[in-house]
Order: structure tokens, then sequence, then C-alpha cells
């Protein structure tokens, strides 16, 4: 990848995948986590689900299902991934392939080659089933 692709990968710091409020830049400010890069890439295999009104991602079984959405980033600082972990105490954290993205002037999205990343996930010993057919509640959306 060229120096000039914001979605390239700066240096050997934990590579983090956030489908929800971590997602939000003003939300990571607010908890003074500082990235080395960021850029959209969404997490192929898997969907968002709001089992609990709580999102959550869970693998599909097929491929006409979506894929989900978020951002790719990078943490030079491992108190920076400690900070993440305290905010979601409670999901595991597992790591697969995410594709990075870029929107062209064209309204196009330009794939680039898929980074290995971590990603939390709520787990499966809470009791209940993690799929569900809820709704995302009404500050998800607004994040």
């Amino acid at each position: 990848m060229s120096s000039s692709n914001p979605c390239e990968v700066k240096g050997s710091g934990i590579l983090y995948f956030a489908y929800g409020s971590m997602s939000n830049p003003v939300s990571r400010s607010k908890r003074k986590l500082r990235t080395v890069w960021e850029c959209a890439a969404f997490l192929p295999g898997y969907r968002l689900v709001f089992p609990r009104g709580i999102g959550n991602v869970v693998p599909t079984y097929s491929s006409d299902e979506p894929e989900v959405h978020g951002v790719v980033m990078e943490f030079e600082r491992e108190s920076d991934w400690d900070t993440v972990c305290g905010f979601e105490a409670g999901y595991d954290v597992h790591e697969a392939p995410v594709v990075p993205y870029q929107k062209m002037d064209n309204g196009e999205c330009k794939r680039m080659p898929s980074i290995k990343a971590r990603f939390f996930q709520q787990p499966a010993a809470l009791g209940r089933p993690l799929e569900g057919d809820l709704p995302p509640p009404e500050r998800y959306l607004r994040i």
C-alpha cells in the first residue's frame, strides 16, 4: 500500500475493529483513546444483532447475509487497548480478518487487503442465546 493510503497499517500496534460506540470518534475522544490510524471496514462472515438490547456480532452461515460495518483502528499504546477492554468488560475478545475500504470521489468503495483485527463479542455463557431479532435501541442509532 502506498503511504498516502489512509487505510494503511502504520505500525505494529494493536488492531481493533469497532462496531458500536467505539466506532464513534466522539466516544473515543471522551475516553481519551488515541489511535495511530483508523479506517472504515467490514467484518465478513458476521452479522449485527441486538439480544438484550445490546449490539453483538454473530457468525453468519450464509453468504447472502450482510456483513458488519464499523471502523478498524490501530492503538500504539497498550494502555489504550486496556482502556477499551475496561469499557467492554463482559465481552470476549476475538480476532478475525476485516476488510478496510475507502469511499472514492465517485461514490464507490475501494476495498483494501484484509487485515486481522480484534473485536468484542458477547459470550454465550450469559444463559440466553446470542441470536436475537430485537431492533437496535434508540441510543445505538444515535451513535
